[in-house]
């Protein structure tokens, strides 16, 4: 199991343990982002998507967690959710000026459908 999915599945894991609710999602709905794989899964998409960057060590993070996964179950066929963990893969998180200079990591993004390539340089 690479490192970026071991961390993605254990987050998911523990802040489920924490809370103590059942989640209806599945943590595999949620599509795991990189650097190397965004411009060819979101841009070369037809799909909308919402994008969750996200820091392993962010309290606010894990507490979506959960929730992302049950939105990504939820509108599975309609809208693509995605996670991309921006304390790895910084070349897209500057892209999209996301940043850890404050304590409240998380940031999403909708990235509609049929986005043009005159649009795709943020």
């Amino acid at each position: 199991m690479c490192v970026i999915k071991q961390s993605l599945s254990t987050r998911r894991t523990k802040i489920s343990d924490l809370c103590g609710c059942v989640q209806s999602g599945d943590p595999k709905d949620v599509i795991e982002l990189t650097d190397s794989n965004f411009e060819e899964l979101v841009y070369g998409s037809d799909d909308m998507w919402l994008v969750e960057f996200f820091a392993p060590w962010c309290g606010h993070c894990k507490t979506l967690a959960p929730q992302w996964a049950a939105a990504a179950t939820e509108l599975k066929g309609k809208v693509k959710l995605g996670a991309l963990d921006a304390t790895v893969h910084t070349v897209m998180a500057s892209r999209f000026q996301v940043t850890s200079v404050s304590a409240s990591f998380i940031t999403v993004f909708i990235v509609p459908c049929q986005l043009t390539r005159s649009t795709k340089n943020l």
